[in-house]
């Protein structure tokens, strides 16, 4: 096999699921493409002393989904204060092949963020106690209910949600007596 391979000479393998680099593109989409990797010669461009070339048979090329993972950004708000659902977001890596975060956002499309540390108002409750909730801001899907054709969502990352403690203001009241009358401390 090593001395035909020496005897055919250089050859320009070519590859139909390949691409140029344009827009940051390199290959077609995930998949298996038969028959197109070859070599770039057609059997009447290679002359052998020895033999005769009967036929080339293209190989297959197969491209495997990119990995991509997803980070859900941290939430705050304060002790009884509703959390800025408009503030919710995520991040995308693994993104690969010209594919932009936006692209790969509308790609997995709509969202319904989670909280575990938000509450719905019920008697007006917006927030569980004041803290740090480490894994309470989610994306409201799973990795396997994320189906893309070229990518394979390898992890989903929870934000965390930290809920800062409410200022409270005090005010003492006045206390007044006569002179030489002790305090009355019930008031």
């Amino acid at each position: 096999e090593e001395v035909v391979k020496n005897l055919i000479g250089k050859v320009d393998y070519t590859n139909s699921a390949a691409k140029d680099g344009t827009n940051g593109m390199w290959t077609d989409n995930a998949g298996t493409y038969g028959h197109a990797v070859g070599l770039g010669k057609t059997k009447d461009q290679i002359n052998l002393n020895n033999y005769q070339v009967d036929s080339i048979t293209n190989g297959t090329a197969t491209i495997d989904k990119a990995k991509l993972n997803l980070t859900v950004g941290d939430a705050n708000t304060t002790y009884g204060t509703k959390f800025d659902e408009s503030r919710y977001g995520y991040t995308v890596s693994g993104n690969t092949n010209g594919d932009n975060e936006e692209v790969v956002k509308n790609l997995i499309g709509k969202v319904d963020y989670t909280n575990s540390a938000a509450k719905d108002g019920t008697n007006g409750m917006w927030t569980d106690n004041a803290g740090t909730y480490v894994g309470a801001v989610g994306l409201g899907k799973t990795k396997d209910q994320i189906n893309l054709d070229n990518y394979d969502v390898a992890s989903i990352t929870n934000g965390t949600a930290t809920i800062n403690k409410a200022k409270l203001k005090l005010t003492v009241g006045d206390a007044n007596t006569t002179y030489g009358t002790k305090f009355d401390e019930s008031r």
